[in-house]
């Protein structure tokens, strides 16, 4: 070795031991920087198990892969490592580039020092080896050789790696346990070990059965690491019968967090059992944490297959309500409501399915009603406190696979219950529908009078035709119908007992039976009471409200019914105007309507007609004018609305044509206007007869207030006479004098109206005769006429001035008189004009009967002058007298036409026979004369004037006819009032003849004699009668016998001996009375034809002619009637009535008295019909010409 290269060796150690420590340096670091890596990559798996809780297999095979990784890698970085040994040369050229002093010899003495150098090396390359190591010596000092060696990379990658470990080392001191798990979980992935959970849940789901036809509603609570985004999760199996619980699948289901729950961090969720399952076992699972296995009994849940309601009526009702039975499921609704009459008993039949905590049948009133109470909540009476009386029954229905069982109770009060069924394990299920009974009363029954619909004023001869309803939800067992009176018995009039929810009864009142008289007042009630009957109640029977009948006098009521007519006539003025209107306007679709409304209006006025014609046949008024007149007005309005309704029609046909000028719509626009023309001239006619009588009865009314006013004062003065009598001027106290004075003028104001009247009453009657020929206006100016008359006769208006002077000069006594004088003549002036109707009907009968020789006159002059055309030869001057019967029959025709409208048709004859005379003149005149030509004229003239002189008997014999009625009425009438004289004598006098003679002092002779003069009165009132049917023969005798027992009795009583004699003549009076009433009734058509079955008799007066006041029919019944009432009497004396000794001959003489009469009157009866028959069946001499005037 050379001394250059001995030189360089400690550069060269240091080199190699630089080399060495940069290899060791190397490896080392590559060390230090895998286990920084495998640190850190522990760590980081330690906290991603920790935060997401790998699996094992996932660990497992993580595991696998960093060990496979860590292995790979530090032989790769130990290869590496080991690899890098650098050349000496090498590192001298570093040394170079860290010291450029140095740059070119250290490595190339490194080199020429390290390197072998052949023997063969020339000089020059020793000597540059040489050169260059003596140059490299001492150029680089050991500490600058050791600078090759870079420790900052070593020491940072230690450093790396002691932080990893250090952070390693304290996340273990700082979590041992958690480092202990995270190094248990890597190394043994499928080992036990695990982390704490961060997740808590635990379950809220307790329950240990639960339905299996409804969701299971399941929850749980988070206690730890709730959150908003936390999934929290049921997972749950259903287990069918013999299914292993491993086999089934499970199911996840997301849990709702409940954010309004009063508990924190709670998850719900329903789940539907599956079909046929029997328990379910599920958990709970949020985030890492699960609890424990649950399972929950899936049970058959009692339900209510089948609910009906039975309704058993009360007893009382089971014949009028039908048991009603209801489903209470079927249709499905949320509420049910039934409603049951109380006392009803309701029977609950209920079919329940699943499992159901039935009652044993045996159990007590309290067990059963806890039990009703708890699985059908509401059902119990809870105002009953006893057991006992809540009346529930249970009763058990075997059915197999179901429990069935019948619940009943008595409905007293409203009940209202669901559906709380308990299960055999004590659970209840609530049914949400609601189920109501409620109690309908049984109400009270209703009654009410519907007929007369108001209260009425009425007369006491009206016929009333009632009628009421009575009704009850269940059933009326009675209702009846009566009449009250004041200080008189109820009377029944209709009484129905036949159980039904609605009665009507109807009945007629006649109150001409009860004796009524103005101001009384007649009740009309219906009383009805139903057959409820509950725990020994009854309803008490119900009254409808009273439908009064107010009695008022006849005057009143014409009073009524003319102010009914005159408002009727002023509706019917305003129809006429809004007519005319109508006639005078274009006509349009709204004319036509407005037209249309008129035929309305007329309708209307028609029905308030009818009230008056019926308010007049119900009250059966005597008033035949009046009766007329309403007739007369609905006939009138009849006529008006067919009119009416006519231009209705055509108008609107005529509005509606499309073409307005064509001739079908001119034409019915002139239909039209005639119908309106027509409706207005009905209407003038109306209001012009409702005209009729209007200034009589305005008269009469204001004579009848003068009375009226007359006699209150009369009464003042009666009544301030006992004050001023005997006082003279001077003694009268000035209120006295007032009071005198106040009279005085009172009577004068009286006496200036009475003037008025009279006068008005004259100049009334005037115009009357003026305007108008008709027979009833005729009547009503002689009536008023006769009434003025009697005020000037009487010097009614002399008698008021004088006691109203009297009265003033304190002569009371002097004025009353002459104020009872003015009355009186007032009364006779009413009288007067009460006439009226009669008056119309005599001037009616007399111009009828001129009418009829006026036609008879002109049939005759026509027979003569159809008589001379025949003989006549030469037809020449025949005409001039034909012409001069035409006028003569117009002029007769005019007359007709003037008394009235009955005689319309007879004036339309008149006209035709007045025609065919026209028509006889014209051919007579013509210039060629047809003989055959005027015979048929004549002879049609002449066929009409017969038919219009039958037509006028007729009208006359009908007039005869109604005043023989009236007659007959006014007849019967007094008879009736005679009737209720005589019962009141006999009602007196029947205490009178029953005292014994010990007690017939001197009061007794008083009553007596005060009882025989007013039977003597009774007498001479029937005798005044007895002139009106002078000339009959049954009816005299009857009067003649009355006048005999009436003067017998009346002899008698004065003398104060009443006794069974007086009584029989005076109960013979009374029968005789009725009898004579009753055979002036007009017969039964039915029983007259029941009595007469050959179709005989039963005529009166024969023939077509007038009928007599007393028929021969009425004198035949009265005839039988007496027979029969004699029969009587004989039979009561043969069989020993009470009747004294004494007095028991002259009875018994007196009925053979009366037998014989009545024999004798039989006889002369039958002789004198048999006359009159034979008379009226004399043969005609049809060939006797008539006589000739």
């Amino acid at each position: 070795m050379s001394a250059e290269r001995i030189a360089l060796q400690p550069l060269i150690q240091q080199l190699r031991r630089v080399r060495t420590r940069a290899r060791i340096m190397l490896v080392m670091m590559r060390l230090a920087g895998w286990v920084t890596i495998l640190l850190a990559v522990a760590m980081t798996l330690g906290l991603v198990d920790y935060a997401l809780r790998l699996p094992s297999w996932l660990r497992a095979a993580v595991m696998v892969i960093v060990i496979v990784s860590a292995a790979y890698d530090v032989m790769r970085r130990l290869n590496s490592a080991m690899r890098v040994w650098p050349a000496l040369t090498t590192l001298g050229l570093r040394l170079e580039r860290m010291y450029p002093n140095a740059a070119g010899r250290i490595a190339s003495a490194v080199a020429f020092a390290t390197e072998p150098h052949p023997e063969t090396d020339s000089p020059l390359s020793r000597q540059l080896a040489e050169s260059a190591t003596a140059s490299a010596q001492g150029a680089l000092e050991p500490r600058q050789v050791r600078r090759l060696i870079e420790p900052a990379y070593f020491m940072r990658t230690v450093l790396a790696m002691l932080l990893v470990a250090a952070a390693m080392v304290g996340g273990v001191v700082a979590a041992p346990q958690h480092a202990a798990t995270a190094f248990s979980r890597w190394v043994n992935p499928f080992g036990e070990a695990a982390w704490p959970n961060r997740y808590r849940i635990e379950s809220l789901t307790d329950q240990k059965v639960a339905p299996n036809n409804a969701p299971l509603r399941v929850a749980a609570r988070v206690t730890q690491g709730d959150h908003e985004t936390l999934r929290t999760w049921v997972v749950y199996k259903f287990v069918k019968p013999g299914q292993n619980p491993a086999d089934v699948p499970t199911q996840r289901a997301l849990m709702t967090r409940q954010v309004d729950s009063s508990v924190a961090g709670e998850y719900r969720r329903p789940i539907e059992p599956a079909p046929a399952a029997d328990r379910m076992i599920y958990h709970f699972e949020a985030g890492d944490d699960a609890t424990q296995p649950q399972q929950v009994q899936l049970i058959q849940p009692p339900t209510v297959r089948r609910a009906v309601v039975q309704v058993d009526p009360p007893s009382y009702a089971a014949n009028q309500i039908p048991v009603e039975r209801h489903d209470l499921l079927q249709p499905p609704r949320p509420s049910v409501v039934l409603d049951a009459l109380a006392g009803s008993r309701v029977r609950l039949l209920l079919t329940i399915d699943g499992s159901f905590q039935q009652l044993d049948s045996s159990a007590d009133a309290d067990l059963l009603n806890d039990w009703v109470d708890r699985n059908f909540p509401g059902l119990v009476d809870e105002t009953v406190d006893d057991a006992e009386a809540q009346n529930l029954t249970y009763v058990t229905m075997p059915v197999e696979g179901f429990t069935q069982f019948e619940l009943s109770f008595v409905l007293k009060q409203p009940r209202q219950f669901r559906f709380n069924l308990t299960d055999a394990f004590g659970s209840s299920y609530e049914d949400q529908r609601l189920f109501r009974f409620e109690v309908r009363p049984d109400r009270s029954p209703r009654a009410a009078v519907i007929e007369p619909a108001s209260d009425q004023t009425v007369l006491a001869t009206a016929v009333i035709d009632l009628a009421a309803e009575a009704q009850d939800d269940v059933a009326i067992e009675r209702a009846r119908l009566e009449s009250r009176r004041a200080e008189h018995d109820p009377v029944v009039l209709r009484e129905a007992t036949e159980p039904s929810t609605r009665m009507r009864l109807a009945a007629t009142l006649d109150l001409s039976t009860l004796k009524l008289k103005p101001g009384d007042e007649v009740s009309v009630l219906a009383i009805a009471e139903d057959n409820f009957i509950l725990d020994g109640l009854r309803h008490d029977p119900v009254e409808s409200a009273a439908r009064k009948l107010m009695i008022i006098s006849e005057e009143e009521m014409t009073r009524q019914l003319r102010m009914d007519l005159a408002e009727l006539r002023q509706r019917a003025i305003r129809a006429r105007s809004a007519q005319q209107r109508l006639i005078e306007s274009e006509n349009t679709p709204q004319t036509a309507g407005q037209q249309r409304d008129m035929l309305e209006r007329i309708n209307t006025l028609s029905r308030s007609v009818d009230q008056v014609r019926d308010r007049i046949a119900r009250n059966r008024m005597s008033d035949q004018r009046l009766t007329e007149t309403a007739e007369q007005a609905k006939q009138l309005l009849n006529d008006t609305a067919k009119s009416a309704e006519q231009a209705a029609t055509d108008l609107e046909r005529s509005a509606r044509n499309p073409d307005q000028k064509s001739a079908q719509a001119a034409e019915q626009l002139q239909q039209g206007r005639a119908a309106q023309q027509k409706t207005a001239q009905k209407l003038d006619k109306l209001v012009e007869m409702l005209d009729q009588g209007r200034d009589m009865y305005e008269l009469k009314q204001k004579l009848t207030k003068l009375q009226v006013d007359q006699d209150q004062l009369a009464e003042q003065v009666r009544k301030t006479l006992p004050h001023t009598l005997g006082k003279t001027a001077q003694q009268l106290t000035d209120e006295q004098r007032q009071q005198l004075q106040q009279m005085r003028d009172q009577q004068q104001s009286l006496a200036e109206q009475a003037q008025q009247l009279t006068q008005r009453m004259r100049s009334a009657a005037a115009a009357i005769e003026r305007q108008s020929e008709k027979p009833e206006d005729q009547a009503n100016a002689e009536a008023l006429r006769q009434a003025a008359d009697t005020a000037t006769r009487d010097k009614l208006e002399q008698k008021m001035e004088e006691a109203a002077e009297q009265t003033g000069e304190n002569q009371l006594s002097q004025a009353q008189t002459q104020q009872q004088q003015a009355s009186e003549t007032i009364s006779k002036m009413l009288q007067d004009m009460g006439r009226a109707e009669q008056l119309r009907q005599q001037i009616l009968q007399r111009k009828l009967m001129e009418l009829v020789e006026a036609i008879k006159k002109l049939r005759d002059q026509q027979q003569a002058q159809l008589d001379r055309l025949n003989a006549a030869q030469d037809l020449t001057n025949l005409d001039g007298a034909l012409l001069t019967l035409r006028r003569n029959t117009m002029s007769v025709a005019e007359s007709a036409r003037a008394a009235g409208d009955e005689l319309a048709p007879v004036a339309g004859l008149l006209d035709g026979a007045a025609g065919d005379q026209a028509v006889a003149v014209k051919h007579l005149r013509g210039a060629e004369v047809a003989k055959a030509d005027v015979a048929e004229a004549e002879s049609a003239a002449l066929a009409k004037l017969e038919q219009a002189l039958k037509l006028a008997e007729e009208q006359a014999n009908k007039a005869q006819d109604e005043m023989t009625e009236q007659e007959r009425e006014k007849l019967i009438k007094q008879y009736k009032a005679l009737l209720t004289d005589q019962q009141q004598i006999r009602q007196a006098t029947e205490p009178l003849a029953g005292k014994p003679d010990d007690q017939r002092d001197r009061r007794f002779r008083a009553a007596s004699i005060q009882q025989g003069n007013k039977q003597a009165d009774l007498r001479v009132a029937m005798k005044q009668l007895e002139e009106k049917v002078a000339k009959t023969i049954v009816y005299k005798s009857v009067h003649q016998q009355i006048d005999q027992w009436a003067g017998e009795a009346s002899t008698k009583l004065r003398r104060a001996e009443p006794g069974a004699l007086v009584l029989m003549q005076q109960r013979l009076i009374e029968s005789s009375i009725q009898s004579l009433i009753d055979a002036l009734k007009p017969p039964d058509p039915e029983k007259e034809f029941a009595e007469q079955p050959d179709g005989g008799g039963g005529g009166g007066g024969g023939g077509g002619g007038p009928q007599p006041l007393i028929p021969d029919m009425a004198e035949v019944q009265l005839l039988r009637t007496r027979q029969v009432q004699v029969h009587q009497l004989t039979q009561m004396v043969d069989q020993g009535a009470d009747i004294p000794a004494d007095e028991r001959g002259p009875i018994i003489d007196n009925l053979s008295q009366q037998q014989t009469d009545l024999a004798d009157t039989g006889s002369q009866l039958i002789q004198s019909l048999t006359n009159r028959n034979l008379k009226a069946t004399e043969p005609m001499d049809l060939q006797k010409p008539a006589p000739k005037e």
